[in-house]
């Protein structure tokens, strides 16, 4: 399984940004079934966690991490998913997915940054 992508000599990759309001409260159990199966999804190998903690959730990948974070707002249960990896991935496939397990009420838009070559 290939860890990174590389193209003309740079690594690449993707940033998913997924926010909205829950249905209800994640408990630590589906945060972590969650992460490993957005890591299934992704084709990513996950090397550490899920790490749960009040209010978010992380796993680490060998390709960077994924996470979850969630905490009590006026509007509801607010949500934010974040998606980093230097393995190229189906943001559309993924955020789809992403939006389905967690029953989100209503979302933001979401957003992807291509990871690649830096300029300064």
């Amino acid at each position: 399984m290939a860890l990174a992508t590389v193209r003309d000599g740079h690594l690449v990759g993707l940033h998913l940004l997924v926010q909205g309001i829950l249905r209800q409260w994640l408990t630590a159990e589906e945060a972590s079934s969650f992460l490993l199966g957005l890591a299934t999804l992704l084709k990513v190998q996950p090397i550490s966690g899920p790490h749960v903690f009040p209010g978010c959730a992380i796993l680490l990948i060998a390709e960077s991490h994924l996470s979850v974070h969630w905490q009590g707002t006026p509007k509801g249960i607010a949500c934010w998913v974040d998606a980093f990896s230097c393995k190229e991935f189906n943001a559309v496939e993924a955020d789809a997915w992403i939006k389905e397990r967690l029953g989100f009420v209503s979302v933001a838009p979401s957003q992807v940054l291509e990871r690649g070559p830096v300029s300064l």
